[in-house]
């Protein structure tokens, strides 16, 4: 008491910030100023100036960094994944695999960072995260260190070295005559077209996902209720602020990964068109840069309190107190626990909006190979498709939850209103998908049979020239059809060529014209621009969903078990989602027509079946949509006439009741942001 007196009389002579004159609000203002527990700082390190950031909105614009650029190598990710295949010969199953190892280290955490941590000073819990999840990402380019570029080599198409010399290509290419008298059932002649697959890299990959999925736990779950402790009534306007600027994460993302697949793995010119099937990208120099601007963070992050001195904040001992019954709960919290589970699955309404959820937590695998689809499909490239996919998908995804919020926020939210919004929506992104199944575009002529199996290459004008058929390096026609490789177009040469510019063959005898370029033909399609917009506006009802969905868990279990839902939520929806990458995988694997093959096995796909990949990427979102909509229809139908009240059996007091309000925003957000990282 004789302390707080001093300090009292010591702001209202002015020696605290911002006391001009000793005013009843400076008093106020400056008590709270010297706890300890508010002061900015590392250590003995407290300077004056710093105590100027100890608030909501510096706290907020540090988040915000930190989530950002901690969380763009997802995006990063899905934008090199083709390249990552082809360099380590591994199938689309395999990377997609990799893409959800990081919810098993989360789901292995989430549990108990949320129960034993919430007490304690998160802000530096966050910088041991941010730490964390820097030095996994940088893992995840360790490979390249590692192993270099790997063995594949461009400049090995099957010839021999004197013509590879003579013509001054390297062997990057197999002419027609390069080994005459052979023929296609004549014997494996590739000697080094594929990369060995390095069962290390794969390690270090999943070792690098699992740690990312463990670091990224506490952020996650503590960083909204810290937001929410400390702002009161002004927390929302802090989360929208939040979760408008994480929109900015998948953009950086793709446009990040648009320049690093411009650049070959070895940052060398490797003579090769990059819409060469065997340009591999510098895939790890953005989970490089991604580690570096992410850890960067963690020394501001680190020096903020364990509260901020916020202007709407209130001073209260409201910790203390739940320190001090914390032990005496903890055993009646574990005993239960099993009992609050079976109130949710005995809640119907509860597990058919779950099963919604889960249904749109595998579009997850969906989005992972959107980028490839397009580089796929359409005929771009790997840079130009990444470009696209976070120009016109990532903003839908940041405004949707932001709009649903507004409309949820100007009505009274009940079970029934909230899943009505959300089968509106759900129906509509439905047809959103369904009509990108039906956007299509020529499949592109080739000379042949193209199989997996048995491939049928050989015509009389390239009879004789002995093409090996596990050499596939494609080139387009004079005529406008796409041949295999040179050999197979029956070309004895090449032409010139400026550097940078796709290699030039003559003497070509399948092709019209005898002339043949480097790399697929260019499609004609026009398409591209409709497809986007469909898939922009899509992604944008897709995302107003998660909001209402959030809301239509939380208000109809008891008001005991609200947090448990999300937590039950999010741990569900993280386990049903774990395949989904895989799965979407193995549907696109099956529609291969040539892939990385040696002698004795075969490794990332290089050429898609068009008309398959479309149908079996879209097809399998579509069913998803009906799945969840016949979920979602369900729970409507047991929760009409129910309002929030009536479906909690556990009535808060009136001061609970007005903590609920906030704690349902804070848990909202929470929701929204496991929803868009799923």
């Amino acid at each position: 008491m004789e302390m707080k007196d001093k300090d009292t009389e010591a702001a209202t002579n002015g020696q605290y910030k911002g006391s001009p004159g000793g005013e009843k609000e400076d008093v106020v203002s400056s008590v709270v100023a010297v706890d300890p527990a508010t002061q900015c700082g590392l250590g003995s390190f407290h300077p004056p100036w710093l105590q100027n950031c100890s608030n909501m909105k510096s706290f907020t614009a540090i988040l915000s960094c930190v989530t950002v650029f901690g969380s763009m190598n997802f995006s990063y990710y899905t934008a090199v994944i083709t390249q990552i295949e082809k360099q380590f010969g591994l199938s689309s199953s395999v990377t997609g695999f990799i893409k959800n190892v990081d919810n098993i280290g989360y789901m292995s955490t989430v549990l108990i960072v949320a129960h034993f941590c919430r007490y304690a000073n998160k802000p530096r819990l966050f910088a041991f995260s941010i730490v964390g999840v820097s030095a996994a990402i940088f893992l995840f380019a360790v490979p390249h260190f590692i192993y270099g570029a790997g063995s594949l080599s461009v400049g090995d198409g099957g010839m021999n070295e004197s013509l590879a010399e003579q013509r001054g290509d390297g062997g990057k290419f197999e002419y027609c005559g390069d080994n005459p008298g052979a023929t296609e059932e004549g014997g494996c002649r590739s000697r080094n077209y594929l990369s060995s697959f390095n069962t290390g890299a794969l390690v270090i990959f999943i070792v690098s996902e699992l740690l990312q999925g463990v670091a990224l736990s506490p952020k996650l779950t503590l960083s909204i209720t810290y937001m929410d402790d400390n702002a009161k009534n002004n927390s929302p306007k802090y989360f929208g602020f939040l979760f408008a600027t994480r929109a900015m994460a998948p953009v950086l993302g793709f446009l990040l990964g648009a320049w690093t697949t411009s650049l070959y793995v070895d940052l060398t010119d490797p003579g090769l068109s990059k819409r060469d099937p065997r340009w591999v990208g510098a895939w790890w120099l953005g989970f490089v840069i991604c580690a570096v601007c992410s850890v960067v963070w963690a020394v501001p992050m680190s020096m903020f309190p364990s509260k901020t001195l916020d202007d709407t904040a209130a001073v209260d001992d409201g910790k203390s107190l739940a320190e001090q019954t914390e032990k005496q709960k903890l055993a009646e919290d574990f005993k239960d626990l099993p009992k609050a589970i079976g109130r949710l699955l005995r809640n119907p309404v509860f597990v058919f909006v779950l099963a919604g959820c889960c249904f749109n937590s595998y579009l997850v695998g969906f989005f992972t190979f959107l980028p490839k689809y397009l580089e796929t499909y359409f005929g771009y490239s790997a840079s130009f498709a990444s470009v696209l996919t976070g120009v016109f998908t990532s903003f839908g995804w940041a405004l949707g939850p932001i709009i649903s919020g507004r409309i949820m926020a100007s009505i009274k939210a009940t079970p029934s209103s909230a899943i009505k919004m959300i089968l509106i929506l759900q129906v509509m992104a439905g047809f959103g998908y369904l009509s990108s199944l039906v956007i299509t575009c020529p499949g592109g002529n080739w000379a042949g049979t193209l199989d997996i199996q048995r491939p049928n290459l050989t015509f009389a004008c390239n009879a004789e020239c002995g093409c090996d058929p596990l050499v596939f390096t494609p080139v387009c026609g004079a005529d406008g059809v796409n041949y295999y490789s040179p050999c197979y177009a029956g070309c004895h040469g090449r032409g010139s060529a400026h550097e940078d510019e796709a290699a030039e063959f003559h003497d070509c005898a399948c092709v019209e014209g005898g002339k043949a370029v480097e790399g697929l033909c260019e499609s004609n399609c026009r398409m591209i621009i409709p497809y986007l917009c469909v898939m922009a506006i899509t992604s944008l009802l897709s995302s107003m969903t998660m909001i209402p969905m959030i809301m239509a868990l939380m208000r109809c279990v008891d008001y005991r078990d609200k947090a448990l839902s999300i937590a039950f939520f999010s741990f569900i929806a993280q386990i049903v989602s774990f395949p989904a990458p895989a799965a979407f995988g193995l549907a696109i694997d099956s529609t291969c027509l040539a892939q990385q093959a040696s002698c004795t096995r075969k490794g990332a796909c290089l050429l898609y079946d068009k008309s398959s990949f479309r149908f079996r990427l879209h097809g399998v979102a579509v069913l998803l949509k009906i799945g969840a909509t016949i979920s979602y229809a369900l729970a409507l139908y047991y929760s009409r006439n129910k309002t929030y009240e009536q479906c909690a059996e556990a009535k808060p007091s009136t001061t609970a009741q007005t903590d609920a309000q906030t704690e349902d925003t804070a848990v909202d957000e929470q929701g929204s942001m496991l929803a868009a990282k799923a």
